[in-house]
């Protein structure tokens, strides 16, 4: 979100879906991606209820990235955001598929970028600017949490991991033009 609103963006939209168990009871969504959009927004006084489309207990892959987009096209009509940020590159893949085929044009007329960088975001037009996450590293730092905590119970981390921004062509920095799309 950093990265998006540093481009100049404000108009930042998110599609999204939830397949997990909620982590935060407490919370109204379920997933930590899900809810650093909402928390994001709603601190910086930038969040529209129609720019956050999220669909509950299914698969975050690409057939529902083409579902909601083809949603979100259909309520936004000709305002569209600058910006979308797909729950991860799967679903980017599919929101892809779908603004290109309907003419609308990545970055220029609608950034778009991913969470994960998994290997097909290379290669798709334009290459996916995504987050990327290193499992393997959240994987090992998982087990040795649990051994630790089984070891001695009473004491708590908090654990915060790295992650990069793999730029590559889907994401531009905005210009002072209006991107209200229009049929040529």
């Amino acid at each position: 979100m950093t990265y998006l609103y540093g481009k100049g963006h404000r108009k930042i939209a998110f599609i999204g879906a939830e397949a997990t168990k909620n982590m935060y009871g407490f919370r109204k969504y379920k997933a930590p991606t899900t809810n650093a959009y909402y928390d994001f927004m709603k601190n910086m006084g930038l969040f529209r209820d129609d720019y956050f489309i999220v669909k509950q207990d299914t698969a975050l892959d690409v057939i529902v990235g083409r579902e909601l987009a083809v949603k979100a096209l259909e309520k936004w009509g000709t305002d569209l955001p600058t910006a979308i940020l797909a729950a991860n590159d799967a679903m980017a893949v599919g929101i892809n598929n779908i603004l290109t085929s309907k003419g609308i044009r990545i970055p220029e007329d609608v950034s778009l970028m991913g969470i994960n960088d998994i290997s097909i975001s290379q290669y798709i037009t334009p290459p996916l600017t995504t987050v990327k996450i290193y499992t393997e590293e959240v994987g090992e730092i998982g087990v040795e949490t649990v051994h630790n905590r089984i070891i001695n119970p009473s004491i708590y981390r908090r654990i915060m991991l790295t992650s990069d921004i793999i730029e590559r062509d889907s994401v531009c920095d905005i210009k002072e033009t209006s991107n209200t799309y229009h049929d040529l």
